[in-house]
């Protein structure tokens, strides 16, 4: 009876043994195989859910996020777009005035231009990419004349100015991020191996546009008006133009010699006409050394300073051109007394 009981007990310890291991192979067993909805795989069902996500709903699900950054895209472009257009619609007097009066501008010899749109910092775009790029692995950038050179074809075949333009840009350097152009076979590469640490960095610099810039000029006589690199009759002339004809304000408008640094045909095909046509908005007060201008201009209003050297005594007569004392001194002004005029009247050549 003993060694039967000896017997029993040692099978009844291999067989709790037994269920030891069974259970500890079964806790293994399920930890290896995991339970649906496991994220972490470590287990064969994350896996396996992982491998046919992959299979079946990866591809839509980068397709569904490609479409949402082109989008973000097309936003910023039309940030940019807009921010065109306010600097339009301020610059609005300016680019009317250069419309209306572009007759007279030609005729004056003095041009004024005005220019809004995106501007594409080519060298910036270029130092900023390479900076992201390992240009020692291979890929359509490996080297650093072979990627230039590459990344330089890729720029000559857009202008970023459209949004079009943009995104096919943006999509032509991913395509050959994804694939060696300068192979023929075996040409995938993965895009993340060709780039440096920071990878969310590099595509918020390609995808969000920081490379293109809202630039206005604004151009006189071919020469942009940031370089300041103006003749002192030329400020005369730009000056000229902003006050009499830009600025839509109606108050009375104070000129100090006005003429100064103007040739007298500059003054005849410049400021005269520009004068006569800002005198119909506004009150012009004109002082000048020129009485051509109060003649050729039809002031409706003349005053005339003169003064007595041995006195130093200052009379001031006023009056229209009209009228016959104002007249008078005018001429005696201008020409040097009346009769002078006639002298010198009688040398003009007259046209046939």
């Amino acid at each position: 009876l003993e060694v039967t009981t000896q017997s029993l007990n040692k099978e009844q310890k291999f067989y709790q043994e037994y269920l030891k291991a069974l259970k500890e192979f079964k806790d293994k067993q399920a930890k290896i195989t995991g339970k649906k909805g496991d994220v972490d795989f470590n287990t064969i069902t994350s896996i396996n859910a992982e491998i046919t996500y992959v299979e079946k709903n990866l591809a839509e699900d980068l397709d569904k996020l490609n479409k949402r950054r082109v989008g973000i895209v097309k936003k910023i472009f039309i940030q940019l777009v807009e921010k065109i257009k306010f600097y339009k619609e301020i610059y609005q007097p300016l680019t009317q005035f250069i419309e209306e009066e572009k007759e007279l501008q030609e005729k004056s010899g003095n041009i004024l231009n005005f220019a809004v749109g995106l501007s594409f910092d080519r060298p910036r775009f270029s130092e900023k990419f390479f900076s992201f790029i390992h240009q020692n692995r291979d890929g359509s950038f490996h080297g650093k004349e072979k990627g230039s050179k590459n990344l330089n074809l890729i720029l000559n075949k857009f202008n970023p100015d459209k949004e079009e333009s943009t995104l096919a840009l943006i999509e032509e350097i991913m395509r050959n991020l994804k694939e060696d152009v300068t192979k023929t076979s075996d040409n995938q590469r993965i895009v993340d191996d060709q780039l440096k640490a920071d990878k969310k960095e590099f595509y918020d610099f390609l995808y969000g546009l920081e490379y293109l810039n809202v630039q206005y000029t604004i151009m006189f006589n071919g020469k942009d008006l940031k370089d300041d690199e103006f003749s002192p009759g030329e400020k005369g002339a730009l000056l000229l133009i902003f006050y009499l004809l830009i600025d839509k304000n109606k108050i009375p408008l104070v000129m100090d010699q006005p003429e100064e640094n103007l040739d007298n045909e500059s003054v005849y095909v410049l400021l005269v006409p520009y004068i006569k046509k800002a005198k119909q908005s506004r009150q012009i007060l004109v002082v000048t050394h020129n009485p051509n201008l109060a003649v050729v201009c039809d002031a409706e209003q003349i005053i005339c300073a003169s003064m007595n050297k041995k006195t130093n005594e200052i009379r001031y007569t006023t009056g229209s051109i009209e009228n016959h004392d104002m007249n008078k001194k005018v001429s005696d002004v201008l020409e040097g007394t009346l009769p002078a005029f006639d002298i010198r009247d009688k040398k003009y050549l007259r046209s046939k």
